[in-house]
């Protein structure tokens, strides 16, 4: 266990937490709530959800995590030392009392690892203003604190996109997405007890061969303005909607 696991632990609420609905999560979590909404992005393979993802960011001016980065920040102390120690005793008790609640009700794997990247995941949202990819971030995270975009794409167009980004043949390519998405899949079911095909759990689908990137991420803007603007957000004017779209 890692010394950061062990300080939100001691944070986390020692009761069993309510089971269902925002009421559960509105009176664990008091009076603390995140200043700017998360955006959270799961992507079928070759359907260009790390572009969009990381397109949205700079447009913003948000932090970007993907996998590569969360499996980084988990390593030895980083967890603690450049995402723990900045939060708030209020956001750490935040992050403690919804990790306890994906426990009590068994939407979390058992596995060391898989914990201390939901941790993770909850500590930068508890911040806010950070579009995150993968990873079942919006799995995890409180449906009031994250807006969950699911990009898709067609199989032949997924498979265009494999095969000019790894250079791959025709049926390497489909093979690659069909073993990536089987994995993820996988992972989802496994460590976060969610399905990419429950399509109830999000707040966007796009189809990012008839939107393209760019209005993918302007789609995605548009609609985090919306959610920001309708929730519990306790940071006022965000960002500029017409400089982000210029």
């Amino acid at each position: 266990m890692t010394s950061s696991t062990k300080l939100i632990r001691e944070r986390a609420v020692s009761q069993d937490a309510p089971r269902h609905g925002d009421q559960g999560e509105a009176a664990q979590a008091g009076q603390f709530h995140p200043a700017a909404i998360t955006i959270a992005i799961s992507r079928e393979t070759g359907a260009r959800g790390g572009s969009i993802g990381k397109r949205v960011s700079k447009k913003l001016g948000w932090s970007y995590y993907d996998q590569e980065l969360l499996n980084y920040l988990c390593q030895g102390n980083r967890l603690e030392d450049e995402i723990i120690t900045g939060l708030t005793p209020e956001a750490r008790e935040w992050v403690g009392e919804h990790l306890a609640q994906l426990k009590n009700e068994n939407r979390l794997s058992k596995d060391a690892r898989e914990q201390d990247i939901a941790q993770l995941i909850l500590a930068i949202a508890a911040k806010g203003k950070a579009v995150i990819v993968g990873r079942g971030a919006g799995a995890l995270l409180p449906a009031n604190s994250v807006l969950h975009v699911r990009i898709l794409a067609p199989l032949e167009d997924r498979a265009a996109w494999i095969r000019q980004i790894h250079r791959l043949t025709k049926d390497q390519a489909y093979d690659f997405i069909t073993r990536q998405d089987k994995q993820r899949a996988g992972m989802l079911d496994a460590h976060f007890k969610k399905s990419a095909k429950d399509t109830d759990v999000y707040d966007l689908l796009l189809n990012s061969s008839r939107l393209g990137e760019l209005g993918c991420a302007a789609v995605i803007m548009e609609a985090a303005r919306q959610k920001q603007n309708h929730g519990q957000f306790s940071g006022s004017a965000w960002w500029n909607f017409q400089e982000a779209h210029g």
